[in-house]
Formats: structure tokens, C-alpha cells, sequence
């Protein structure tokens, strides 16, 4: 029996798919691997260098550059540097990056791949001097924000007789500079947070040390203060713990936005049998807060872009489930849109920390309070009076 014509064109279609589906998965790894990566650091330094570590791996770079900017103060605030071709980059000041691809790109607030031995019209002309100089061939620049907060660029460099640089890098890299943009932003607050956190605790300790007679009746609050901080660290012990050795659910969706595949990790996430979700639209699955978010960033979707996003699922029975995607489009030759890849992060146990975290800081300041009254007064009638105002 001979092969139609039909046979052989869908036989092509079908391993352009497969091809189209292994290369989206490789990124998807590649992205899930940056993630999990990133969560590791809490300290800025250290997060800025495993992103730009991140870049080079992931791309094969020569070099990759995070420059972290003030652009109302036209001030460089981190300049950090990775790759086997890091000595060829120089640290520069702000004027020469805003008349570069850096400052092209935050003025855009687009991506720049500029390939390499032919002058770049976005470059001034010390600027491709400059280049030359340091033997830098394709480049890639893309903006980092945190939502509309531009927090500076990223860059990754090959050397003249390396390859170029193409459009699937470029979203890559868009990619992991929104990922990188969330985690320096996490960080940012983390560290306000801890200073927040020890200027509380200086002053609960100067408030306490002038306590005479209030001492004894706010021993019991130290301690429940004690014990929360306690219960606060063996939760975030715990929730490490769970990021590091964590398996993340897996779902692959169709045109029709129906469920065509789910891992067992994303069956236990939301309580169902894989029965019961395959072929069932995934809205489903979401109140209509979260469907909003989602038709927000399926519509990207569509349009090819890749996209890292928080995702409340309401799960079998009821209950609601915390979770970061990381989803990925699945287009053919024509750019049309296939279906949808996402690597699904359960982050219920981050959000409950949260809210301890921030219970704990009301704490603190409603504990500010009741001293200030105690010590603002030697009218027992008038101290009881504020101090039942404050509770009420």
C-alpha cells in the first residue's frame, strides 16, 4: 500500500511538533532550573551573580553583565560581570551606558539583539569604539523590571568568532529577566524587611529596659513573642526545605484551552484523578480573580511570549492552592498557537509564612504602642483609658 501525499504532509507536520515540543521543554527545564536557582538566595550580591551565572550557562555565552540602575539619579547601583570572557567586560559609568544598548533598551523598554560586525545605529560612536575594544561581537540587552519598576539591564555577549545571537535567545533571556526582576525585587524587600525587623527589636529592647513595673506583666508578651519567632524560622525551615526537594506539577493544554496532559505532582496539587481533568477546560479549575490573571497571560501566550505569574487553583474540595507558573507556548511553523506548556509551583506554604511574618510585625508595633502609653503618663485612670482604646 503506497503513502499519500496527505500521509507524508501530516508525517512532517507531526515531527515539526515534536521538534517544536522537545525545544519547548528544554527551555522550560532551562527556565524551571533558573528559577529554582534563584529562590536559593536571600542576599542581593549573591542573587545578582547567579543570575548573570544563570545567563551564561543557559545561552552558552561568552559573558553576561546585570547592571542594576537609579535612572532618576543617572546612577550605577550594581555592575556584575560572569562568563569565560569577563575580563573583556569593563565596568562603565552611567553616561556611557545610557548612550549604549542599555539605555536604548530602558528607554524602549524592548529587547535589543544586535548582531555582531556591523555598527548598531541605537550605539553612539564611543560607545561602538568601546566594543570593538573589548572584542565583543553579538550582543543581547533586555530590560529587568519588577511590573512597571525598571530595576536595569541584562546582557549577554558572544566573541566575534562565536555565533550569533538569535530571536529564541532573545526570549530566553526576556524570560529569565522576568524571573530575575521578581527574585531582585523579593530580595530588596526581604532585606527592608530584616531591617525593619531589627530596628523593632532595638527599640522593644530600649522600650523594655526603662519598663520598671510593666516588666512583669510584659514577660508573658516577650515569650509569645519568643515562641512566634520560634515557630516563625521552623516554618521557613520548612518551607526551604519543601522549594529545595519540592516535585512541581506539569500540564499541557490544547488550543481549546482544555487539559491534554497532568503530571501526578499537578493531580495531588488540586485533589482530582488525571481522568478527571483531562479534556476538561482548565478555567474550571479557577475562581474569577484567577481567571482574569490567567486570560491575561494566555493572551500573551498566543502571541508566542512566555510568561512566570502566580495562579490560585480551586481544588477539589474547595480549598484553594497557591502556585507559580511558569508557562511556556507551543506554536507551529506559522506561529500558530498549539497549546500551552506550564511547569506549576505549589507556594502555599511562602504565602502562609507571609502572613505570620506580617502578624508578627503588627505585633511588634501594637506592643511600640501600649509602651509609649505606659510611659507617656502617670495617670493610671487615663493609661487604662488609652490602653483600652488601643485593644478595642
Amino acid at each position: 500500500m503506497g503513502i499519500s501525499e496527505g500521509d507524508t504532509l501530516s508525517e512532517t507536520s507531526n515531527h515539526k511538533v515534536l521538534e517544536q515540543t522537545q525545544l519547548a521543554l528544554a527551555e522550560i527545564q532551562a527556565l524551571y532550573h533558573v528559577a529554582h536557582t534563584l529562590i536559593r538566595f536571600g542576599d542581593l550580591p549573591e542573587l545578582l551573580q547567579a543570575v548573570v551565572d544563570s545567563v551564561v550557562k543557559v545561552l552558552s555565552a561568552n559573558r553576561a553583565a546585570l547592571i542594576t540602575l537609579d535612572v532618576e539619579a543617572r546612577r550605577v547601583l550594581h555592575f556584575v560581570k560572569g562568563g569565560l570572557g569577563t575580563q573583556d567586560i569593563i565596568e562603565i559609568p552611567f553616561e556611557e551606558l545610557w548612550e549604549g544598548l542599555s539605555g536604548w533598551v530602558i528607554r524602549e523598554m524592548k529587547p535589543a539583539l544586535s548582531p555582531k560586525g556591523v555598527p548598531d545605529p541605537r550605539e553612539s560612536l564611543n560607545v561602538q569604539r568601546r566594543r570593538a575594544e573589548t572584542h565583543a561581537g553579538s550582543i543581547i540587552v533586555v530590560p529587568v523590571q519588577y511590573q512597571d519598576k525598571v530595576l536595569g539591564t541584562l546582557t549577554a555577549i558572544n566573541s566575534p568568532e562565536e555565533r550569533e545571537f538569535n530571536q529564541r535567545d532573545v526570549e530566553l533571556m526576556m524570560a529569565m529577566a522576568g524571573q530575575s526582576g521578581i527574585a531582585i525585587e523579593n530580595a530588596r524587600l526581604y532585606s527592608a524587611l530584616q531591617e525593619a525587623n531589627a530596628d523593632l527589636e532595638r527599640r522593644v529592647a530600649e522600650r523594655t529596659a526603662e519598663l520598671t513595673e510593666t516588666n512583669v506583666r510584659l514577660q508573658n508578651k516577650i515569650a509569645e513573642r519568643d515562641r512566634a519567632m520560634r515557630a516563625l524560622q521552623v516554618s521557613e525551615r520548612r518551607f526551604r526545605l519543601l522549594v529545595e526537594n519540592m516535585n512541581d506539577g506539569l500540564a499541557v493544554i490544547d488550543e481549546s484551552l482544555a487539559f491534554t496532559y497532568v503530571n501526578h505532582r499537578f493531580c495531588e496539587l488540586l485533589g482530582y484523578l488525571p481522568d478527571e481533568l483531562i479534556r476538561r477546560p482548565l478555567v474550571f479549575f479557577l475562581d474569577a480573580v484567577n481567571r482574569d490573571i490567567f486570560e491575561e497571560h494566555i493572551a500573551r501566550r498566543r502571541k508566542g511570549e512566555q510568561s512566570l505569574h502566580e495562579l490560585a487553583w480551586t481544588k477539589k474540595d474547595g480549598h484553594s492552592v497557591f502556585t507559580l507558573v511558569s508557562g511556556t507556548p507551543l506554536l507551529d511553523d506559522d506561529g500558530k498557537f498549539l497549546g500551552s506548556f506550564a511547569v506549576v509551583t505549589d507556594i502555599t506554604e511562602r504565602k502562609r509564612a507571609e502572613k505570620e511574618h506580617l502578624a508578627h510585625l503588627r505585633f511588634f508595633e501594637s506592643m511600640d504602642q501600649v509602651n509609649r502609653i505606659i510611659q507617656g503618663t502617670n495617670d493610671l485612670e487615663k493609661m487604662l483609658n488609652d490602653l483600652l482604646d488601643l485593644v478595642l
